[in-house]
């Protein structure tokens, strides 16, 4: 069965031309007229337009899934408050480190620095963290997949071509995700997405990115997910970019870090968020949540990750005063909470 894109604006002008013709023809070609009727009834359906995740620019991005992101403006900076640690900081001392200090040495890795090199450091840092953040206290342990499709729905089909688009997919495949979900095809489950690149290449898996988390966040709340923030690490090896998505469709980039000058920056920022992806785990019991007012997620964040240049801890003060709360944030609800009451 032939299928016709609707958009083809030049197949829809020779249709109305063919129908003009018909009357014009001789009796003889009637045969050859039959065909041109059948040809100009034709029941044409739209076909939905699929793009390329890597293939796309940042204005192209923000236009088809309605995002909010400007590179050149400082309200979109994400970054550590004081450069708070998590885990052991000490990092000479992890097997981890040592490895990634002896392949970014090797002339081999300097001659041969491919993208399945710089995924092998990944792979190194990835685990060598998650081990000094062990979620052994969670009920659904971080899980970590690699190569994973994701597609998402663009919110603005017609936002970049000039003919009229009714439905637009954007594809791709990153290269590890992480989350509470064994299933890769489970992406309401995903919380961090990691994309490596070849060396000099990080800002470019920009768009990339922006795309992979929206494809997670609307999987989350097509699931009625109630934490809608996802995380996104952007790296060459020697370059690290940190992400965030919140449910404003906001994304939020730090400054550039190198792994030569910032190993430590680069790792609590890491850490904090692989904790923030562990905290939604459930941990032990629910709470209740009775007459107690607990931190919302976004307040959450806002403890650890400053968000735009000119935000500061006012937005942090709370009206309670009369007990110190620390939330675990799970997807559905609170679910750990550690109260130090003031007082007797």
């Amino acid at each position: 069965m032939l299928r016709f894109d609707v958009n083809n604006t030049a197949w829809t002008q020779a249709l109305s031309e063919l129908e003009e013709a018909l009357p014009l023809l001789p009796p003889q070609c009637d045969a050859l007229k039959k065909l041109l009727q059948s040809m100009a009834m034709v029941q044409l359906k739209p076909v939905e337009k699929v793009y390329q995740a890597s293939a796309l620019s940042l204005a192209q991005v923000n236009a088809l899934l309605d995002m909010k992101y400007d590179h050149n403006s400082p309200e979109y900076i994400w970054d550590l408050r004081n450069d708070p640690a998590v885990g052991n900081s000490d990092l000479g001392s992890t097997w981890a480190f040592k490895a990634i200090t002896e392949i970014k040495s090797s002339p081999y890795y300097q001659k041969f620095g491919d993208e399945s090199l710089i995924r092998s450091v990944i792979d190194i840092l990835l685990c060598g963290r998650l081990e000094k953040l062990a979620d052994y206290s969670a009920n659904n342990q971080l899980a970590v997949a690699a190569e994973v499709d994701i597609h998402t729905k663009a919110r603005r089909p017609d936002a970049i071509e000039h003919s009229k688009i009714h439905s637009a997919t954007i594809r791709g495949r990153v290269d590890w995700i992480l989350g509470h979900s064994i299933s890769k095809k489970n992406l309401d489950g995903m919380l961090v997405v990691l994309e490596a690149k070849r060396e000099g290449s990080s800002p470019k898996a920009i768009p990339q990115l922006m795309c992979y988390l929206a494809g997670i966040q609307d999987a989350r709340v097509a699931a009625n997910k109630q934490n809608h923030h996802v995380f996104g690490v952007m790296t060459d090896s020697s370059e690290f970019r940190f992400a965030v998505l919140n449910e404003h469709r906001q994304m939020f980039i730090s400054d550039p870090l190198l792994w030569r000058s910032n190993a430590p920056k680069i790792v609590a920022f890491l850490d904090h968020i692989l904790q923030k992806a562990i905290e939604s785990s459930p941990h032990t019991t629910p709470v209740k949540s009775g007459n107690r007012q607990l931190l919302n997620y976004p307040h959450h964040l806002r403890g650890t990750f400053a968000f735009g240049a000119t935000q500061d801890l006012s937005e942090m003060e709370t009206s309670d005063d009369s007990a110190d709360m620390v939330a675990d944030v799970d997807d559905d609800s609170v679910v750990h909470v550690e109260i130090n009451l003031i007082g007797d």
